[in-house]
Order: structure tokens, then C-alpha cells, then sequence
């Protein structure tokens, strides 16, 4: 197995020590591992200023040494921002990643947050579905398009509380922003992520669903990934993993990614099922 996106206390929202998930990653033989840690650069989110990148780094270093047969990496999980593009890539000079994860969260026009719980709701409840997804999908399409990242994470994070307002997500409905998203993936070869805490979560399906999935085959993307998002240990294993391989393959893919020093590893989504 594998899972390359979950967070630890290295990450505000979690109190998860990284070396309790290499503990387990270890029992289960995963072959690689990457915390995803939230890197955010708006002074108005509540995590700003709260990553350590020494503090990560010799998290990383004790996972390492805990579960040796693992690839423990270190990674980022920035949320895109219109005109952070800068910034992002300065911390990614500075600090020797082994993969990136670009996320949107807010509709940074208008300072809404698509998977906040409360300000999702004030946002939501007063917006029309056109303009709150037709939003989101826009920086969706920028983050892709900016070659910055090595994965775009939970491709449709949009639908996480919007179900809840606008009833289940139909991703025919927004065939034309999600194909638009995954051909700037297939032109920048960022990968896409299979994010399987939507099974978990009010949509009942991963992020991004079976469509979009096989959307983003048809429009040429090749490199995808799958995490669990786990913020502690009772959303940590390989029951879902293995639920989005199985769907991974199901829609076409062969191969699954994860990365060192920035550089795709390829693994076969069938050796990893079989592996158990």
C-alpha cells in the first residue's frame, strides 16, 4: 500500500505524531508514505505561520528510521492562491520537498472556504450552485495550469459540504470545468489525486468521483495517486487505499505515483493489490 497524503502535528489541524502512522504504515508494509503537511500563506487561515520546516524534517527522519522498508517523505500541501504563486515557489526552493500537493480551499476573491464546515455553510446557504462551484473549478484550473505542483489534491472538494445545500454532485453537470482541469493536469503533468476521504464524508464517494476519474483518463492524464487524508489514526489504514486502487483500476488506471525529490516512482496498481 501506499498513501501520500495525510497530516501529523506538524500540521495545525491534526495532534497525530508521525511516527504512531509509521508504526503503522510498518505493520501493514506500506512502500511509501508521504505527510502532505499544510503550508498556508493567507495571514487570515488559522494554520499561517504554524509550519516548521525543521520540526517536519526531523519528524521525517524518525518515521524513517521507525519504519525502514517504508519511503517516508516529506511533503506539502499548499492551498492555491491567485497571486501566492510566488511564495509557493520559494518554499519550495527552500525546502527540499519530495512532493507537493496544490489544493484550493477558499475562493480567495471573496475570502469563502469550500471545506470549512462553518464558513462552507455561510457561504453555501446563500449562494447560487453556479457561481460557489463555478468558482471553485476556476482556481481549480489555475492551480493545474501553474506547473507548480506535483499532484492536485481533492479535485472536486467543492461537493464536501455543498451536498449538503445543493443536493448530490453530478459530474456530468461540470464535465466541461473538470475536463478543462484535467487537460491543463495532462499538459503540466500534474498528477491527480484519488483523495478516498470523501468515502467518509457526505458525498459517499472519493474526490474525485468515479466520472471525473474517468474524465481525467479521457483527457490524458497518467500520472494519479491515492491518500487517505487521514488527520489521525482512526482514518489511517488500508481498507480505503485499497478501495481507491480497486477504483483507480476499474476506470483504467494501471500505475500509481508517489515521489522522491520531486521525481514520480511508479508502482503497479495490480502488484499493490496483490500485496495486500
Amino acid at each position: 500500500m501506499l498513501d501520500c497524503h495525510l497530516h501529523s502535528d506538524i500540521s495545525k489541524d491534526s495532534d497525530t505524531k508521525l511516527a504512531d502512522y509509521a508504526r503503522l504504515a510498518r505493520r501493514h508494509r506500506y512502500l511509501a508514505l508521504i505527510p502532505a503537511e499544510h503550508l498556508d500563506l493567507d495571514p487570515a487561515d488559522f494554520s499561517c505561520g504554524f509550519y516548521d520546516a525543521a520540526r517536519h524534517r526531523a519528524a521525517v527522519d524518525e518515521a524513517r528510521r521507525l519504519a525502514p522498508e517504508t519511503f517516508v517523505g516529506l511533503g506539502a500541501e499548499f492551498s492555491y492562491q491567485r497571486g501566492r504563486e510566488a511564495e509557493i515557489a520559494d518554499w519550495c526552493a527552500r525546502v527540499p520537498f519530495d512532493m507537493t500537493i496544490g489544493s484550493v480551499h477558499y475562493l480567495d476573491d471573496i475570502g469563502a472556504s469550500v471545506s470549512a464546515r462553518e464558513k462552507a455553510r455561510r457561504y453555501f446557504e446563500k449562494t447560487p450552485v453556479e457561481e460557489a462551484y463555478g468558482g471553485y473549478f476556476d482556481l481549480l484550473l489555475r492551480a493545474a495550469a501553474s506547473g507548480l505542483f506535483d499532484v492536485l489534491g481533492h479535485a472536486d472538494i467543492c461537493k464536501r459540504y455543498g451536498v449538503l445545500f445543493y443536493g448530490p454532485f453530478e459530474a456530468r453537470r461540470w464535465e466541461r470545468e473538470l475536463r478543462e482541469v484535467f487537460r491543463a493536469c495532462a499538459d503540466t503533468k500534474t498528477a491527480v489525486e484519488l483523495n478516498a476521504a470523501g468515502w467518509g464524508q457526505a458525498p459517499g464517494e472519493p474526490y474525485p468521483g468515479p466520472e471525473a476519474l474517468s474524465m481525467a483518463r479521457e483527457e490524458g492524464v497518467r500520472r494519479v495517486t491515492v491518500g487517505s487524508d487521514a488527520h489521525d489514526l482512526a482514518r489511517f489504514g488500508p481498507v480505503l487505499i485499497r478501495r481507491g486502487l480497486e477504483l483507480l483500476r476499474e476506470v483504467g488506471f494501471e500505475r500509481v505515483c508517489y515521489w522522491r525529490e520531486r521525481e514520480a516512482v511508479e508502482l503497479t496498481v495490480g502488484d499493490l493489490l496483490a500485496r495486500g
